[in-house]
């Protein structure tokens, strides 16, 4: 795949700095960096490690993650992350105090970061913020100068609203899970609420931009999220590397490029979709195996639950049809309504099972 970067046709908009902020943000990471003593670096082709005595397993262990991640967020959303990091561990036993860090945008694309560890592990939050940061700052400093508009911008109160920032901060926290998955080894299941928030804020999502200042900021964050996935889910696991492309290839820079991208590759009007979005289920989760779809995780008190469907079991067919992926079977579930009774036939524990499930309505408020 090509290097595809996004960017601000070298207006000079784009922020020269961004802040990372875990919690109440009133210590200073800097600060914690700065004063810590560094035996070693471990190198690998895009990032430095920088360990203090005795971690020199654990950060070559990192060091190998946040490779891994930048090649696979790379596939999965068309994004080459622009900018080296430069990653000291520094341990502290005060997590929960919050941290804070602006990050500098340098000339040499190298980002000077602190990853704050618990002991010998690092945390979640804070390497997820860092991968998201990389991501968006990515997006919003280019590689070449062939650029299309990835941000959203106001100055002397002049606006240029490209609705943007719903894929730059959903990609981004996506990039952040992937390298999470890669940190801690394992499968990102993604948690209810953010598809609750997605349904609440709905096609507000849209005008959702850097300079407006939203009560409801957090759930914004988790509704982009949970948007990324829908398109995944609907389109394949590639869905948000093809909208990127097919952005990247637009044109025309307006403020609908996104809107045209994700129809060319989903099929769906993206506000429309948006005022409408509901979402049926059964209540649990899938992956694909081999050439099965088995249950990854299941949800309390939905269907699923109450059929004592488990994890591991192997969904056989859904409607008298056999799901051809994990992907399938939720675009399947949701074009049913809520209410609906469908024939769902699991092998479980080595026997074939048939369910009468009745489909509900996705993550209402008791989830």
């Amino acid at each position: 795949m090509r290097d595809l970067q996004f960017g601000n046709f070298h207006s000079g908009l784009f922020p020269m700095e961004m802040t990372l902020t875990v919690g109440d943000g009133k210590n200073d990471a800097l600060v914690l960096m700065n004063a810590g003593t560094y035996e070693g670096v471990v190198t690998r082709a895009n990032s430095n490690v920088h360990y203090p005595a005795g971690m020199a397993d654990e950060a070559a262990r990192i060091a190998d993650a946040f490779e891994q991640a930048r090649i696979e967020v790379r596939a999965r959303t068309g994004i080459t992350w622009a900018f080296k990091p430069d990653i000291y561990l520094v341990p502290t036993s005060n997590l929960r105090g919050g941290f804070s860090l602006r990050i500098h945008l340098r000339r040499n694309r190298v980002l000077k970061l602190p990853l704050l560890m618990e002991g010998s592990v690092c945390d979640r939050e804070w390497s997820r913020g860092i991968a998201h940061e990389i991501t968006e700052s990515s997006m919003l400093s280019s590689l070449v100068r062939r650029e299309t508009i990835l941000g959203d911008y106001a100055w002397s109160g002049n606006e240029i609203v490209n609705r943007t920032r719903w894929f730059r901060d959903g990609v981004s926290d996506f990039a952040g899970d992937i390298l999470n998955e890669k940190l801690f080894g394992e499968t990102y299941q993604p948690p209810p609420w953010i598809y609750k928030a997605l349904q609440e804020v709905r096609a507000d999502l849209l005008d959702w931009a850097n300079f407006e200042d939203q009560p409801r900021e957090y759930e914004y964050y988790a509704a982009s999220l949970a948007l990324v996935h829908e398109l995944t889910n609907r389109a394949g696991p590639d869905a948000i590397a093809r909208i990127t492309e097919a952005a990247f290839r637009e044109k025309v820079v307006d403020g609908e490029v996104l809107d045209r991208a994700v129809k060319k590759v989903t099929g769906l009007d993206l506000e429309e979709f948006l005022r409408g979005y509901r979402m049926t289920w059964l209540g649990a989760d899938f992956r694909d195996s081999a050439n099965e779809v088995r249950v990854a995780h299941v949800y309390a008190g939905t269907p699923a639950d109450k059929w004592k469907v488990k994890p591991g079991d192997a969904i056989l067919s859904v409607d008298g049809m056999k799901p051809i992926s994990a992907a399938w079977l939720v675009h399947h579930l949701a074009a049913h309504r809520p209410k609906d009774r469908i024939a769902v036939e699991v092998l479980t524990a080595g026997k074939r099972v048939t369910y009468r499930m009745v489909t509900a309505q996705r993550y209402q408020d008791q989830l």
